[in-house]
């Protein structure tokens, strides 16, 4: 509903290879709608050491069982990244590796995200 009235939305998801972005993408191109992608470029490590330390996910209490089973994900998603390419119908990729970089990412789109994607953004 929302694409349809020429708003922008975010999808904050994984989206780990082209399968899982391509409905997306395609959706977003039915209404014409800009596609763009942030990379957090972040080392395996820190990625389990934040896994490990979480207490709650999508609003949930974490029992050790499912911080076990995220960390499984994790490996099992890293065996199947792929980078995202412009050749699959992505506008915009930006990638960031650091806090401050994430930041300025946040930075970029918050106005984007107050616009319509019918009209002309920089």
């Amino acid at each position: 509903r929302l694409l349809k009235e020429g708003e922008n939305i975010v999808i904050d998801r994984t989206n780990a290879d082209k399968a899982q972005r391509a409905p997306f993408i395609a959706l977003a191109k039915r209404f014409g709608a800009r596609v763009c992608v942030c990379v957090l470029d972040t080392e395996r490590e820190t990625c389990r050491t934040r896994l490990k330390g979480r207490e709650v996910h999508e609003g949930k209490h974490l029992t050790a069982s499912q911080k076990n089973s995220l960390l499984i994900g994790l490996g099992m998603m890293a065996k199947r990244w792929e980078a995202p390419g412009l050749e699959e119908g992505i506008d915009d990729i930006r990638v960031a590796s650091t806090i401050d970089e994430v930041e300025l990412l946040g930075s970029h789109y918050q106005g984007a995200l107050r616009c319509k994607h019918t009209e002309e953004k920089t």
